[in-house]
């Protein structure tokens, strides 16, 4: 987990550097290919509450949500996060 954690630091970076958004994002190769809710949240530094009401939002926020077929459960795919990770340091620069 502390690796995971550790990815988050080059978007913390980020933010102070003058860096491309696909550069900035450079570090997150670590993580986990399929994450559940609560992976994801520890990554992000968030709740899992925050990525649920994320999903339920209109419109949606949040990395895109994929639900296992034949059940409940949500994964998230790690192209899925690096990708909406680059919308929003688009969206900020």
């Amino acid at each position: 987990m502390s690796a995971q954690l550790a990815a988050v630091a080059p978007l913390n970076n980020a933010a102070s550097q003058d860096t491309p958004a696909h550069e900035a994002l450079a570090g997150f190769e670590d993580m986990p290919m399929v994450m559940s809710p609560k992976t994801l949240a520890e990554i992000l530094d968030v709740t899992p509450t925050t990525l649920e009401r994320w999903r339920a939002s209109k419109p949606r926020r949040g990395p895109v949500p994929r639900r296992l077929p034949g059940s409940n459960l949500i994964r998230y795919m790690r192209a899925d996060v690096l990708a909406w990770l680059d919308e929003c340091a688009e969206a900020s620069a």
